[in-house]
C-alpha cells in the first residue's frame, strides 16, 4: 500500500477488505466449497505475487487457500514474525503454520514458530522471547487470551502488533482472525437435529481451553437442550490435549456400554471425533456416528471411507493466515485497532457425505464482514 493511501487515524476496515481483495460477502455454504488443492494453489484461480507473476483466473474468484484473496505485491517484506503456538500437533494450527511458512518467500516474511505444547502457562513466556528479540510482529495461535496476562504490554509500549487466530481480541491482542462457532455451528446443529429427529440420547465432547471450544460446547448445550427438549445429553465430557485422540477413544468407550440408545457423539473438533469413532467401530456398534469440526484431509478422508464419521465444520485455517498477515501489514503501515475493529470472520463450511470436496481439497470459505467501524 502506498504512503499516501495511509492517514494517522490507520487504514479503515473498508479498505483492508478492498485492498486484500477479498470478497465482501457471504455465499451459501455450497458455494463455499471452492476446489483448492491441498498444497494452496488451484488452476482457475490467480493472485498477482510478490515477484509480478501471475497464476490462474481473477483476484475476484471465489475465496479459498490459494493466496487470491490477498494481492501479495502490496505486502512490504523484511519482517519476522514470531508465532506463539498453543499445540502444534493439532491439525488446524498445523495447517496454519504450513501456510505461514508458503507465502513467507514470497513476501519476504520470516516466521518463527515456538510451540507450547499445550501448556497455557508457557504462552506468555513464549511472547515475552519474542519481544526481547524484537521481531516485527506477533501471532498468537489458538490458546486462551487470558493466559497471557500482561505479558503483550511490553509489545504494546514497543511498538511491536499482535494479531490472534482462534482466540480473543483481548490482554494486548490488537486483532484476531476466527471462525466463529457461533455461526459456524447453526448449519451443525441443523443437521444433528434433522438426522435423529429431534429426539434421543447423544454424548458432547469438549474443550474449553480456547474460544471456539466454547462457543462449540454452548451451541451444543443451548440448541440440544433447549431448543430441542427430546434430545438429551447423556454425557459432556472434557478432552485432554495432547493426546486428544486417546483420550476421547477411552472416555467413549466407557460410556458406550452404559447408553444403548446412545445415537451420536458430537465431538469439538476432529481429532476427538477420531477417537470417539475408534471406540464405536471397535464395539461393534454401528447405530453411533460422530460428529467433529476443522475439516483437516485425514477427517475428509475418513468421511469417504466410514460413514460413522457423519459431518464436520471444515475451518479455511488457509485463508485465517493469510487474513492474518493482511491484518498484520495493515498495522505496520499505520492501521489500529479502532480502524480495523478488533475480529475478521471466516466462517467455517458444513461438510457432510452430501458435498464433500474433491479428494485432496480442502473446503474452503470467505470472509465475512459483520463489523465495520468505519461505515
Amino acid at each position: 500500500m502506498e504512503e499516501s493511501e495511509i492517514t494517522r487515524t490507520g487504514v479503515s476496515r473498508r479498505r483492508f477488505l478492498a485492498t486484500t481483495g477479498i470478497t465482501a460477502g457471504l455465499a451459501a455454504s455450497g458455494g463455499l466449497l471452492a476446489a483448492c488443492g491441498s498444497d494452496g494453489n488451484a488452476d482457475a484461480q490467480k493472485t498477482t505475487t510478490s515477484d509480478g507473476q501471475a497464476r490462474g483466473g481473477t483476484n475476484n474468484a471465489p475465496v479459498g487457500p490459494s493466496g487470491k484473496d490477498i494481492d501479495l505485491s502490496r505486502i512490504r517484506g523484511g519482517k519476522t514474525i514470531g508465532v506463539v503456538s498453543y499445540v502444534s500437533e493439532v491439525g488446524t494450527l498445523a495447517r496454519g503454520i504450513k501456510e505461514f511458512h508458503r507465502i513467507g518467500p514470497e513476501i519476504d516474511w520470516k516466521f518463527e514458530v515456538v510451540d507450547a505444547a499445550g501448556d497455557t502457562t508457557k504462552m506468555g513466556a513464549i511472547a515475552q522471547d519474542f519481544i526481547t528479540k524484537k521481531v516485527d510482529g506477533l501471532v498468537i495461535l489458538n490458546g486462551p487470551s487470558a493466559a497471557l496476562g500482561n505479558r503483550l504490554q511490553a509489545a504494546t509500549d514497543q511498538g511491536i502488533p499482535v494479531v490472534g487466530i482462534w482466540n480473543e481480541p483481548t490482554n494486548g491482542i490488537e486483532h484476531v482472525i476466527y471462525p466463529s462457532d457461533w455461526i459456524g455451528m447453526g448449519p451443525m446443529l441443523e443437521y444433528v437435529l434433522q438426522r435423529i429427529d429431534y429426539s434421543g440420547d447423544v454424548a458432547v465432547l469438549y474443550f474449553d481451553d480456547n474460544t471456539p471450544g466454547v462457543q462449540r460446547r454452548i451451541m451444543w448445550e443451548a440448541g440440544l437442550g433447549y431448543y430441542a427438549p427430546d434430545v438429551r445429553i447423556v454425557e459432556k465430557v472434557p478432552v485432554r490435549v495432547p493426546g486428544q485422540i486417546d483420550d476421547a477413544r477411552q472416555k467413549v468407550a466407557a460410556m458406550l456400554p452404559k447408553y444403548p440408545d446412545l445415537k451420536a457423539v458430537l465431538c469439538g473438533w476432529d481429532e476427538p471425533a477420531m477417537g470417539a469413532l475408534q471406540a464405536i467401530d471397535q464395539s461393534g456398534r454401528d447405530d453411533v456416528w460422530v460428529t467433529g469440526s476443522d475439516g483437516n484431509l485425514e477427517t475428509l478422508d475418513l468421511m469417504r471411507e466410514n460413514p460413522g464419521f457423519a459431518a464436520t465444520n471444515g475451518a479455511d485455517c488457509e485463508l485465517m493466515s493469510r487474513a492474518a498477515v493482511g491484518a498484520l501489514d495493515e498495522l505496520f503501515n499505520g492501521a489500529s485497532r479502532e480502524s480495523l475493529g478488533p475480529v475478521t470472520t471466516v466462517p467455517s463450511v458444513l461438510v457432510t457425505a452430501a458435498n464433500l470436496p474433491p479428494r485432496g481439497q480442502y473446503a474452503t470459505s470467505t470472509i465475512l464482514p459483520i463489523y465495520d467501524p468505519n461505515a
